[in-house]
């Protein structure tokens, strides 16, 4: 909701704890639960697809495309395609010393032709509350939406693997939800984009 410059987004304060502090403890059937209760989450913000003329990132005016990594990256302006969304992620305001020909063959690499879809942009386990009940009814809710906005549909992928490390043995990467998967070859390119481009 917006009234005039302030925009509004209504949460409800969620039962139960963190996932990230049980998720050991669940059994393969609560894990395959959840996995069914974050997809249909993920498909349900998805079917909202970016409105012609807007802006992609942040519901709230004004809108700016946000990147966290190592450090939080804003866009300093409007962006509009996603052609311009790769030049924010390749064009980094912290320079590197990336020759031009790597530039331009990275960039090559980057699709244009994604849909823009609304985006949580923080899934990880530490962002979603989970409450277990007496009849083993399990309840999800997610958390953290400070990222959240309308990006390439990859980006939902490439954000939750973002948190990921190469020591990191859970199992919670088998239980992604679906409707997420499948944008392996972004992932790839993300990882091009991010040791290159990005400040470390």
């Amino acid at each position: 909701m917006k009234i005039g410059q302030l925009s509004f987004l209504f949460m409800t304060r969620l039962p139960g704890q963190c996932l990230v502090d049980c998720w050991p403890q669940l059994d393969v059937k609560q894990k395959q639960t959840v996995r069914t209760l974050l997809d249909n989450m993920c498909q349900e913000l998805r079917r909202f697809e970016l409105p012609a003329g807007l802006g992609m990132g942040t519901v709230q005016e004004p809108r700016r495309c946000k990147d966290c990594r190592r450090q939080l990256r804003i866009s300093p302006g409007p962006i509009y395609t996603e052609s311009q969304f790769n030049d924010f992620l390749v064009l980094s305001d912290v320079p590197r010393r990336v020759s031009e020909g790597y530039r331009k063959w990275v960039f090559s690499m980057l699709r244009t032709d994604h849909r823009i879809v609304f985006t949580h942009g923080d899934l990880h386990p530490g962002n979603i509350m989970i409450e277990v009940g007496n009849d083993g009814r399990i309840t999800l809710g997610l958390v953290d939406w400070e990222l959240a906005g309308f990006y390439p549909e990859y980006w939902e992928m490439v954000k939750a693997f973002n948190t990921r490390t190469k020591y990191d043995d859970s199992d919670w990467w088998e239980y992604l939800p679906p409707s997420i998967l499948g944008y392996d070859y972004d992932i790839l390119v993300d990882d091009f984009v991010d040791r290159a481009f990005l400040p470390s």
